[in-house]
């Protein structure tokens, strides 16, 4: 097998950090947003009244934890894809329950935002936190060692030359490289 050439490494670096950044953005948004309603749920809950919400009361503490708690989540990488799906469950309320009837753009009220919001957790929720998260460290802290097993039954390959051991494959059942231990990159760099 060769070694990735020094070009694919910065690459998948950069995408890397690039996912990373995304994650900690979207986290940070959605947790300011549940924050500014975690201030004031009463006027939250009295704007869902408004509109017509069935549970309103249930439906604002729901948005705040969906928010507030997912987007901390996603800031820090904990528990990221339940962190996700709070937040992809809160922007799928808002996109069909609020911002449809508007079209498209948020000038006019419309579900872009949201939309683009829903879209980031929904990739949050398959690709994971990434390397540099607390999921990944709580992950490293779990298989010390190359060969074990993770908690979804893959297993981990050992190290190869030239690379780190927060780049570990992870081995699906037939025994072929799925992805890296931290995430699945936008494109594999082994050929098989």
């Amino acid at each position: 097998m060769q070694k990735p050439s020094r070009i694919l490494v910065l690459a998948d670096r950069k995408a890397l950090l690039a996912h990373t950044v995304l994650r900690v953005v979207v986290g940070g948004i959605m947790a300011a947003h549940g924050l500014q309603k975690a201030g004031d749920p009463a006027q939250f809950q009295h704007h869902l009244t408004a509109m017509g919400f069935p549970l309103p009361s249930v439906m604002t503490y729901l948005a705040i934890a969906g928010e507030l708690l997912g987007g901390l989540g996603l800031v820090v990488g904990l528990l990221t894809p339940i962190a996700a799906f709070g937040v992809a469950c809160t922007m799928l309320v808002a996109v069909l329950g609020v911002h449809l009837k508007h079209g498209l753009f948020a000038a006019n009220g419309g579900f872009e935002y949201p939309l683009t919001v829903l879209c980031s957790a929904l990739w949050f929720m398959a690709a994971g936190a990434g390397p540099y998260s607390l999921d990944a460290v709580w992950r490293a802290s779990r298989s010390k060692s190359p060969g074990q097993g993770l908690s979804d039954g893959r297993a981990v390959s050992p190290v190869r030359p030239g690379q780190t051991s927060g780049e570990l494959d992870v081995v699906n059942q037939a025994g072929k490289e799925s992805f890296p231990a931290s995430d699945a990159p936008a494109h594999s760099r082994h050929e098989h």
